[in-house]
């Protein structure tokens, strides 16, 4: 069977959607037992929820430990750590602290300064992202312009 590029396109979309998909009970259950905890009066509610993670490309399944909404750990997946050598990477353990990272870059950014160097500020502004779409949309026409191929 030949795969064309649309093929593998339409693939990767089921494949996206269907791991998506995979996460919502327990995000649902999750919701619910975080509502029940709260009701009960208890001062803080903590939760897991299992996901996936998404550092590298093994995707391996963790769980998130959360206390009042806020990440406080993350671990292997129990059921799914034999796959992935009993644990996880640091780089999966280090999704705690790339999420509360103030350094993160959270809106898009546009280079003021055309200079690229060691020793030159590149000037980065905040943009809407109108603005950062539409810039990449203009770059792309020109580039399908320029070169039709």
């Amino acid at each position: 069977m030949h795969t064309t590029r649309r093929n593998f396109m339409k693939g990767m979309g089921a494949l996206g959607a269907a791991a998506q998909l995979s996460v919502a009970p327990t995000l649902i259950a999750g919701a619910v037992s975080k509502a029940n905890a709260a009701q009960a009066g208890k001062g803080v509610v903590e939760e897991y929820t299992k996901s996936t993670c998404v550092h590298c490309v093994n995707f391996c399944g963790i769980n998130v430990k959360k206390q009042n909404g806020v990440i406080r750990a993350i671990y292997p997946d129990e059921a799914r750590k034999e796959f992935y050598n009993d644990g996880i990477c640091p780089k999966g353990v280090s999704g705690v602290f790339n999420t509360y990272n103030p350094y993160r870059v959270k809106k898009p950014l546009k280079r003021t300064n055309p200079k690229k160097g060691v020793n030159e500020d590149p000037g980065w502004v905040e943009i809407s992202w109108d603005e950062a779409l539409n810039t990449i949309a203009d770059k792309l026409k020109k580039i399908r312009k320029d070169n039709p191929a």
